[in-house]
């Protein structure tokens, strides 16, 4: 079988900030978390057609490895999000703060699966949680 390069069920789940001037370094400090993307207003993020970011964008994504069972990484970052949930809500006053699962497939065949345990974990941060299935096309984080 030949080698297409598509994607077969990659996710990642993301802690987002969106808003304008954004505290980024405070954030930083506030959550213990290096961004693994910023976004300012005005920045190109499409080249065709030409779309400009609406406004300032931090992100913090992890790769997740295990659409069908648990995922120990986004369980560490839920639980690391907790421990720093004084300074969720002190970001979000000053912006929106939320979560998203990205799942993305070449093949249109998209799921992933979230468990009990991860679920209570969202539950206690109480952040709004958007899911996002992609077919083709990158996830852009």
């Amino acid at each position: 079988m030949k080698e297409t390069g598509a994607k077969i069920g990659e996710a990642r789940f993301a802690l987002l900030l969106t808003g304008q001037d954004l505290p980024i370094a405070e954030a930083e400090a506030l959550l213990g978390l290096r961004p693994t993307r910023i976004v300012r207003a005005g920045e190109i993020i499409n080249q065709v057609p030409e779309v400009r970011a609406a406004h300032d964008e931090w992100v913090c994504a992890i790769p997740l490895h295990h659409p069908m069972s648990g995922e120990p990484a986004l369980d560490a970052l839920l639980r690391a999000l907790g421990e720093h949930k004084a300074g969720l809500e002190s970001l979000s006053g000053r912006c929106q703060v939320s979560l998203r699962l990205y799942v993305q497939s070449d093949y249109a065949q998209v799921n992933y699966i979230l468990t009990a345990g991860t679920l209570g974990l969202l539950a206690e941060l109480g952040l709004p949680l958007e899911v996002s299935t992609l077919s083709w096309g990158e996830t852009g984080i």
